[in-house]
């Protein structure tokens, strides 16, 4: 019998590239979520010692100049925490569809690799019953011989 060969081999490598690369962008919009994230806190951090520092003028008796300064830039933080809150959706909604394309591929993977094995499968069950056949055939042929010597003698 002939070797086993499974018609989408070819196919099934394609899909274990385009599964490494989806991994590879995943982990990339990963880290690049972390990093926008990890923005984010930093300017909430920033914000929050601001407000501190108004709440200090405020309490302490404070300079208009001083007190106009704190509250431009805590609005100038809200801003870009506004803005950083739509960059880290933007780059969190980038890695979901990361996320999905490897679940997809990850599937079509799978289920290449489940019908190569039912395939595979198929070929050793024909290939032990075309043995079985040649065994039965064989020993029913050695049977025939010996009953044919032993009829001749």
């Amino acid at each position: 019998m002939k070797k086993f060969v499974f018609p989408l081999e070819s196919v099934l490598a394609a899909k274990r590239l385009l599964e490494q690369e989806a991994k590879k962008n995943l982990a990339q919009a990963q880290e690049r979520l972390v990093r926008e994230q990890q923005r984010l806190a930093e300017l909430n951090t920033e914000k929050d010692r601001a407000l501190d520092s108004w709440y200090e003028l405020v309490q302490n008796g404070f300079r208009s100049q001083s007190l106009l300064q704190e509250v431009h830039h805590i609005n100038a933080l809200r801003e870009q925490i506004e803005q950083q809150h739509k960059v880290t959706d933007r780059v969190a909604q980038a890695r979901n569809l990361c996320q999905e394309q490897l679940r997809e591929i990850f599937t079509e993977v799978k289920s290449l690799k489940t019908l190569r094995d039912q395939q595979l499968a198929a070929y050793l069950a024909e290939e032990a019953r075309e043995k079985d056949k040649e065994m039965d055939e064989f020993v029913s042929g050695a049977f025939h011989r010996a009953i044919q010597l032993g009829s001749h003698a």
